[in-house]
């Protein structure tokens, strides 16, 4: 999978969600930048399937990234983002 490029000075956010209509029964990681001067992240087409919560986690918790918990604004499939 190519990845896109990203404009200097991004940062990459990874968002878990479950249960979405294109993966049913599955957990997804998806990537999503949040570029200088963009109010809202941009997606990107970077994405990782898995079959649990826990080995989404496992793979996103790498001592560089920080979860967040979701929003209630939110999609009701967003499980948390991490940072």
């Amino acid at each position: 999978m190519t990845v896109q490029p990203v404009p200097p000075g991004s940062t990459w956010q990874y968002t878990i969600y479950e249960n979405p209509i294109d993966h049913p029964g599955s957990y997804v990681v998806r990537g999503w930048i949040i570029a200088p001067g963009d109010p809202v992240p941009r997606a990107t087409n970077f994405f990782r399937l898995y079959p649990s919560l826990e080995e989404a986690r496992f793979d996103l918790d790498n001592g560089e990234l920080c979860p967040v918990p979701r929003s209630e604004h939110d999609d009701p499939k967003i499980v948390e983002t991490w940072i």
